[in-house]
């Protein structure tokens, strides 16, 4: 078989495959070129996302230009930042110069002073003569001979510098000590005290400590041991032994401040000490306790008047005294007391403290360090060289030229977008085509965006000056277009340098509002803080109210609506299938309960024993509504509420505590089978009575104590004793807490005097002793009577009071409720507070009661004319707030005799504002027109201010501030961009991620056609491939049957 080597093909991989070896036929050919004609929609959807490529490439450089040029005017929009440092309008610069008075050449302003300057600096003039300058307290030791050979030192030895200990080594050298005074000064609490070791020669060295600080001497000391005095930095007094520059502050005047502490005088500068006065009088000091009159001569010096002061023993007694100093070549005459302040005047007709100007000393300020940055705000000044009698005057002016360049950085960054929109918008001239640069050509946000910033710079600023409302009117207008040849500059600006020369001269304010946000108020303590592109210009302006929070408020207090105190001390009605047991609010804490329950009628009954009250509810229905039809009592799981409300209890039934629909709670019974046989009596009649009033918790508790009432099984047990025998008796034994009526009589403690075996019937009421003023009937034994041959032993007898409970409702909780229940630590009781304000005077005194709830505090707070008090409920918790009904002025709580204002923790809340309005209601009432956290106002979108944010730095209300502002043009064009480029909401990013999500979904798609465009690629090779094995096979038999063919015909022709 020949084979066909123009069918081995060799792929872009380097992979061999044949094609076609036994046909001929190039079918890898055939087969490309059907998928290749079957991939030309692939090939349009790759052209696409490479022209989507394209354009995100052009959006994010959009995006880039974008950013730039809202980054150009971030600095002429008028921000409030901290000292104005992002508004070019407040840049300052500094100008120094020197003079004297004494003819002297003064040294130039910057060897003697530096000056830097920030945006919060004032324009205007600053005058400065330095008087010393600052310097470092620094100490040396003695010579060394070495710097590694040990000093000498005892081992363990301390000493201290600056409050820190350190300790040295027998082997310490010049070099390890510097290097433990220096590790001394790490940390969180450095000395503040470097050591250096210089070298004079090989054999004298120093170890020298300076101060890191200026104006303070360093405080070091031997601790234990002599270590300082060793190396020389101390004498044995002990006292600093080498002192290389002594500590010392800054001192210099500033703006002829004067001393008005009348403790210092001087004269003007003169030309000499030996000057004549010129004239004879008289001085009178006087300092308030001692006076004196010194005569003086005309032929009198400036050096003999000092020394005539100096020469008085009353002027030396009052601690004054007199100096002639010498300043450059000229001096002053200076009169100043160790003692009190003093005054003089002129008292014989001469003239000498005019002649000399003697007036009170200029201010000496002094400062701990040549860098001074508290003295002018936004000033700092570094102080290089003291000179006296040199004037430096510094002059801070706006720096217009920071301005400008500004200015020249806005038009720069605009005329960089408006080329880029150019570029994409351009048409080739020659095929009227849009240029293969303007990728973007046509994009809606494109065109949009060219036109906001348009129209924000065609419609100027609203509110300010007609003739400087537009670019236009400064110098700053738009290219003529007609006289270009780049046409990427059209519609670009250009500055009248000139124009805008003269309007920053002499019109800044004019040309700052027309780029700023211009904020002003009635009211310096409204601060502006930030503004958004919503907050519009309003020419009439806008009225601000503002409520400040005056308030003085208590801690809040939770609500809690019920208790549950199952049966504190009268048995557990759980056995009586009850889960639950809850007292609303207005139940007494201590009130006793009683309740019963009538099977046949399925009547809950419940009694308040201390009222005399009672209430009954059927709970057929209850029931019926839960028990499933086939079941008669609640099962596991299941409950039934039953609520008293004129009682305000609720009774919870449960099937966990099994109860019993068909079992009866007893009202109450009496045992009487314990006065049978034993001593011969009987009793034929009793009733249970239940309680009309005043038995409660007290009552119950003393029962309790006395041992006659078992809190457990809710039985109250009393007994009868019979002394035995044919003519014995039986009597009633005493019961503590227990009275007793026989036979109608009164009400007694002791009855046992009285004998009930005397074969009369005996009626007795049995009372149990209240703790108030009345006692309680309980029970009634009627018709006592003797019975049997017998009498003898002790009897009882026990009366059931009925399934009991008693309300504890200490932790019921609510603004009506007493102040008691919640307010417990110290236990609350009876007493008074006063309430005064700041100066202090007393407004109130106000009387409590523990059992008192808030609302009576705050009724009884508010009925005085000076306060204003309310009770506040909210969520689920309440608190007392209180405030001067006049003024926003401070209350005191003070006096307080029970400890009530401390557990209410009465605090000022005047750290913010309450609410405030927008062209609402005085007084500042909420409205929704602002929303107000901590001190910071904001109004919303009620009003044409929306988004503007304010700082309120007042403690009081105000009414009727006038807010006036003008928004810029490079206010606007920032919140326009910010918009623009917003990374959610933006025009531009919504492009950049529309296209994206493009491309993803198109390559998504792109990836399933290849993936198919393969499968048909495998399934055509395959059938080629099996038609060329076909072939290949057919070939086969064909030369199979040629070669017999050709066998035959030649054994044929042999």
């Amino acid at each position: 078989m020949e084979v066909n080597f123009n069918s081995i093909k060799i792929d872009d991989s380097g992979r061999v495959s044949f094609s076609g070896l036994g046909s001929g036929i190039d079918f890898i050919g055939a087969v490309d070129t059907i998928i290749e004609a079957k991939r030309i929609p692939i090939d349009r959807l790759e052209t696409k996302i490479e022209s989507n490529e394209a354009k995100i490439t052009a959006y994010q450089e959009f995006r880039g230009v974008l950013n730039a040029f809202q980054s150009s005017f971030a600095n002429i929009r008028g921000a409030a930042t901290v000292g104005n440092s992002a508004d070019i309008f407040s840049a300052k610069e500094a100008f120094a110069s020197v003079s004297r008075t004494d003819g002297a050449t003064p040294s130039s302003a910057a060897a003697l002073l530096g000056v830097t300057i920030t945006n919060a600096a004032v324009v205007g003039s600053h005058n400065i003569e330095i008087l010393q300058t600052a310097a470092a307290h620094k100490i040396s030791s003695d010579a060394v001979a070495s710097t590694s050979t040990a000093l000498g030192l005892t081992e363990g030895n301390t000493f201290t510098i600056e409050g820190k200990v350190i300790t040295v080594s027998a082997g310490d050298t010049l070099l390890s000590l510097r290097d433990r005074i220096n590790n001394a000064n790490t940390g969180t609490t450095p000395t503040k005290v470097s050591a250096s070791v210089v070298s004079v020669s090989t054999t004298e060295h120093y170890l020298v400590l300076t101060k890191d600080t200026a104006g303070s001497s360093i405080t070091i000391s031997d601790t234990t041991g002599t270590p300082l005095q060793t190396v020389g930095i101390l004498t044995s007094a002990p006292a600093i032994k080498n002192e290389l520059q002594a500590a010392q502050k800054a001192q210099f005047y500033a703006d002829g401040l004067i001393d008005k502490t009348n403790e210092i005088y001087e004269s003007a500068r003169q030309s000499s000490a030996s000057n004549t006065l010129g004239s004879t009088g008289t001085i009178h000091f006087d300092d308030g306790t001692t006076t004196l009159d010194l005569g003086y001569l005309t032929g009198d010096t400036i050096q003999g008047l000092a020394d005539k002061i100096n020469g008085d023993g009353t002027l030396t007694t009052m601690g004054i005294s007199a100096s002639v100093v010498t300043e450059g070549a000229q001096v002053r005459l200076k009169i100043q007391t160790t003692g009190d302040a003093f005054t003089m005047t002129e008292t014989g007709g001469g003239s000498v403290l005019t002649d000399l100007n003697i007036s009170n000393a200029r201010l000496m300020i002094e400062r701990d360090t040549n860098s001074v940055t508290d003295l002018f705000a936004g000033v700092t000044l570094s102080l290089f060289q003291a000179e006296v009698g040199t004037n430096i005057k510094i002059d801070i002016e706006q720096d217009l030229n920071a301005i400008k360049a500004e200015l020249q950085s806005f038009v720069d960054a605009f005329n960089a977008l408006k080329t880029f929109i150019n570029t994409h918008s351009e048409i080739d001239e020659t095929t009227g085509e849009t240029d293969e640069d303007a990728i973007l050509f046509g994009a809606r946000t494109l065109s949009a965006i060219d036109g906001e910033i348009a129209r924000i710079i065609g419609s100027g600023t609203q509110g300010v000056s007609g003739d400087f409302t537009v670019l236009a009117q400064i110098g700053i207008d738009f290219i003529n277009n007609n006289a270009l040849s780049d046409p990427l500059l059209a519609n670009t600006l250009e500055i009248d340098n000139q124009k805008l020369d003269t309007a920053l001269l002499n019109n800044i304010e004019d040309v700052r509002r027309l780029f700023t946000f211009d904020f002003s108020s009635s009211d310096p303590r409204l601060v502006y803080l930030t503004s958004t592109g919503q907050t519009v210009y309003n020419v009439s302006g806008y009225t601000l109210n503002v409520a400040y929070d005056d308030r003085f408020k208590s801690d809040s207090f939770s609500t809690l609506g019920s208790f549950t105190q199952i049966d504190a001390d009268t048995g557990g009605p759980a056995a009586d299938g009850i889960s639950d047991i809850a007292f609303g609010d207005p139940v007494v804490s201590g009130h006793a309960f009683r309740y019963s329950y009538d099977e046949i009628t399925e009547v809950f009954t419940v009694r308040n024993l201390t009222l005399g009250t009672s209430e009954t509810v059927d709970i057929t229905t209850l029931l019926d509504a839960v028990v499933e039809p086939d079941d008669t009592d609640l099962l596991a799981g299941q409950t039934v509420a039953v609520s008293f409300p004129t009682l305000d209890v609720t009774i919870t039934l449960s099937g966990d505590n099994n109860f019993a629909r068909a079992t009866q709670i007893t009202d109450g019974t009496l045992d009487l089978t314990g006065i049978g046989p034993t001593n011969g009596g009987n009793m034929t009649g009793g009733t249970v009575t239940t309680p009309t009033s005043t038995m409660d918790k007290l009552t119950v508790d003393a029962l309790i104590a006395a041992g006659v009432y078992d809190q457990a099984s809710g039985l109250l047990t009393l007994t009868l004793e019979s002394t035995g025998g044919l003519g014995g008796d039986t009597r009633m034994n005493t019961a503590a807490g227990i009275k007793f009526k026989l036979d109608g009589g009164s009400v007694v403690s002791d009855i046992s005097g009285t004998d009930l075996d005397d074969a009369s019937p005996h009626t007795i009421e049995i009372y149990v002793t209240d703790t108030g003023p009345t006692d309680v009937l309980v029970a009634t034994l009627t018709t006592y009577t003797f019975s049997g041959s017998t009498q003898d032993g002790t009897g009882t007898f026990t009366i059931d009071l009925g399934t009991g409970l008693i309300a504890e409702t200490s932790a019921v909780i609510s603004a009506t409720s007493p102040m008691q229940n919640y307010l417990t630590s110290p236990t609350l009781g009876n007493g008074t507070f006063d309430i005064t304000d700041s100066t202090p005077t007393t407004l109130a005194t106000i009387s409590y009661n523990a059992t008192d709830s808030l609302t009576d505090l705050a009724a009884a707070i508010d009925a005085d004319p000076d306060l204003n008090a309310q009770v506040v409920s909210s969520g689920g918790t309440f608190h007392l707030e209180v405030t001067h009904a006049s003024s926003n002025d401070n209350l005191i709580f003070t006096n307080d005799s029970n400890n009530l204002i401390v557990q209410l923790n009465m605090s000022d809340q005047n750290n913010a504002l309450l609410s405030a309005n927008i062209n609402g209601a005085s007084g500042g009432a909420d409205d929704g027109s602002v929303t107000v956290s901590g001190s910071v106002l904001t109004a919303t979108n009620q009003t044409g201010a929306d988004g503007l944010k304010l700082l309120y730095t007042g403690t009081d209300d105000v009414d009727g501030v006038t807010l006036n502002y003008t928004v810029g043009l490079g206010a606007q064009l920032f919140h326009a961009l910010d918009n623009m480029l917003n990374v959610t909401t933006g025009s531009v990013e919504n492009e950049i991620d529309s296209l994206s999500d493009q491309n993803t979904q198109t390559q998504e798609r792109i990836d399933q056609m290849l993936a198919r465009l393969e499968q048909q690629r495998q399934s055509l090779i395959s059938r080629f491939i099996a038609m060329e094995t076909a072939l290949i096979t057919m070939n086969r038999i064909l030369d199979s049957m040629r070669q017999s063919f050709d066998a035959l015909t030649n054994f044929q022709r042999q």
